[in-house]
């Protein structure tokens, strides 16, 4: 007996409905960093609609909207998935109803550290104002993309966590394939899509929401387009390649071939041609030409044979290169093998001295509020900068590094006398700083979301300066890292600090490389 099967039993004979222990009705399974101007009201199935369904059989529009507080990147991902819907009904097992067997329980299938994970939730779902926060159907009354949603962000830790997310990870997870992207401009003729789509790959086109490169209005920004073909055709101004794409349809779509194929070119193409074309009952036709100049990336997973099993449009296709192998190495003389990582370098001084052009007004707001927290030699400690940050810092995004372990570090980091304290001088020069390490973190930032993925700290501190060793960067990533895998600015400065008193104290290389000094 499964879990699902075995507590859904528990609750039927209790009579009582389940509260999943592990993703509670609570803020901070919303929300744990940001705190929104409104609270949460969880609501089940019944208390939302008057006759809820948790998926309606044989329905082929997709009403699916990303809410007041949704993230578009997962809608499109479940629209596309929509579109597979062998795929589809593994994630989402469709024989869940909501009848006299209802216990306020549902299942749903995940691709998680290599594996299919089956993942548990109750239909306590998060609303404001009495309508559904996130993802949900907007003309029915089914319950699957909702909760589908809840089960996602319970594997990530919250719903806050999704908001850092992105399509391809979300296919990845939603499918168990390898994904891909790229940019459509640099992708070559007409024969290299129809290469791609002999194999089992689930294919899509998306523009940017800020990309107008077309005037083509039934196109939809941001949404992702799966690419089911391309063919090639003879016209009377010779061959035409045309690509047949389409969308989950909503409510009163009609994805007739004319709508996005230009008349007189559709004119052009012989007419038991149209009817052949016409014939399919799944998306649209557009010439491949328009199709380059309208779509800028081109975002796919690849499946392998037993992933592609469940979908019926690959079962024609060439499967996907899922193999062992061995990687033997011959030498002459005994070997020593190591992980190939770099030293320890401070590139430049991670510190930037404030130019003299901050001597004038621009300075004037910061250095009136310094010297009233001073002392009689006009200087600061820790405590005092802390303070004098949240005074001066515009938004709490900046004001995160305005912590106290923070600030102990650049006054140890920047005072000279061992007094513990610092001039209105280094100050400035904190303050220059901060604005060069901002630049940089909204640069590696993922999206410009305001925070900074674990994988991307090394390459932003490479810009400040540091070259930093793998162990070392695996330490500062468990010791700033948060919850959702990020790190927010004012981990990005401690880190940063951290790492320039380590290059300016004695033995600060040794603490970088975690050797030990007192044994060599």
């Amino acid at each position: 007996m499964s879990d699902y099967e075995r507590i859904k039993a528990n609750c039927l004979q209790r009579r009582e409905l389940w509260e999943d222990p592990d993703f509670p009705a609570i803020q901070n399974s919303v929300f744990y960093y940001q705190v929104p101007p409104f609270t949460f009201e969880w609501r089940r199935a019944k208390e939302l609609y008057g006759n809820p369904t948790f998926i309606l059989d044989n329905c082929n529009t997709f009403d699916v909207v990303s809410g007041r507080l949704g993230d578009k990147w997962l809608l499109s991902c479940v629209g596309v998935l929509y579109l597979c819907k062998g795929l589809f009904y593994r994630v989402v097992p469709s024989e869940q109803k909501i009848d006299s067997s209802y216990a306020g329980i549902f299942r749903f299938r995940l691709w998680w550290c290599g594996q299919w994970v089956e993942v548990l939730v109750d239909d306590r779902l998060p609303t404001v104002h009495g309508q559904l926060a996130f993802m949900h159907s907007s003309h029915t009354e089914q319950l699957w993309p909702a909760l589908l949603e809840k089960a996602y962000a319970k594997m990530h830790g919250s719903y806050e966590a999704l908001k850092y997310g992105n399509l391809l990870d979300g296919l990845a997870d939603l499918t168990g394939g390898i994904t891909e992207s790229m940019i459509l401009s640099e992708f070559g003729e007409a024969h290299a899509l129809s290469s791609l789509m002999k194999a089992s790959s689930i294919v899509t086109a998306c523009r940017l929401l800020q990309s107008i490169t077309h005037n083509l209005t039934t196109i939809e920004s941001g949404m992702n387009y799966r690419v089911y073909a391309i063919e090639k055709v003879d016209s009377k101004e010779g061959p035409l390649h045309l690509v047949r794409l389409g969308k989950p349809p909503a409510s009163g779509d009609s994805q007739l071939s004319h709508l996005v194929l230009d008349q007189a070119k559709w004119a052009l193409i012989p007419e038991h041609e149209r009817d052949r074309l016409a014939s399919y009952n799944k998306g649209f036709w557009m010439l491949f030409s328009d199709f380059k100049d309208t779509f800028t990336r081109l975002e796919m997973v690849h499946l392998d044979a037993e992933s592609s099993k469940a979908e019926t449009s690959l079962s024609d296709k060439l499967k996907w290169q899922e193999a062992n192998f061995s990687l033997r190495i011959y030498s002459m003389k005994p070997l020593k093998m190591t992980v190939l990582d770099c030293a320890p370098q401070m590139l430049k001084a991670a510190l930037i001295k404030a130019p003299a052009s901050v001597e004038l007004s621009s300075f004037a707001q910061y250095e009136s509020q310094f010297l009233q927290l001073a002392d009689e030699h006009k200087t600061i400690n820790a405590f005092e900068l802390q303070e004098l940050l949240e005074r001066c810092l515009p938004n709490d995004y900046i004001k995160s590094c305005a912590t106290i372990e923070t600030c102990r570090q650049i006054v140890l980091s920047m005072e000279k006398d061992g007094t513990g304290r610092i001039t209105l001088s280094d100050f400035k020069d904190l303050i220059c700083s901060l604005k060069h390490w901002q630049i940089v973190f909204r640069e590696h930032a993922p999206e410009k979301m305001g925070v900074l993925r674990a994988e991307r700290l090394r390459d932003a501190l490479r810009e400040v300066g540091f070259v930093v060793p793998e162990r070392a960067l695996a330490l500062l990533v468990l010791k700033y890292m948060r919850k959702d895998g990020m790190l927010r600015f004012g981990d990005f400065v401690s880190a940063v600090v951290l790492l320039h008193r380590a290059f300016m104290v004695e033995d600060g290389l040794d603490v970088l490389t975690l050797k030990n000094p007192s044994t060599e």
